[in-house]
């Protein structure tokens, strides 16, 4: 296996020490959109998952018994209900996140496109 040949940074990080600092910032932001991005989109499809688990295990429990145990299709439901929720709880939060670094970033590039003008 080839060793990693050294770090360079990009060519936006050789300006000045504004430039640099800029494009650091920008890069981070951008992670931190991309994973909040992530975290959107399969935290709320883990919920719909546990909802499918939870209500087939309820039906199951239909079938299998021809009558209903109240406890036991309640805690197929809260499985189902408890997935939704924290899928969304954690989801909804990482969306503000989303937005809040949507701007970081629109801001940051504005930010480096008029350090980068020459004067």
């Amino acid at each position: 296996m080839k060793p990693l040949p050294p770090y360079q940074p990009p060519a936006s990080d050789t300006g000045t020490p504004e430039t640099g600092d800029l494009s650091r910032k920008l890069r981070i932001w951008k992670r931190v959109r991309l994973i909040s991005l992530v975290l959107c989109i399969i935290l709320p499809i883990n919920g719909i998952v546990g909802t499918v688990i939870g209500m087939t295990g309820a039906f199951e429990e239909l079938r299998n018994t021809g009558a209903a145990d109240p406890s036991e299709l309640a805690s197929h439901i809260s499985v189902a209900l408890l997935s939704t929720f924290w899928g969304l709880v954690i989801a909804l939060p990482a969306l503000i996140v989303v937005v809040i670094s949507a701007i970081r970033v629109r801001s940051l590039k504005r930010s480096l496109a008029k350090a980068e003008q020459p004067t």
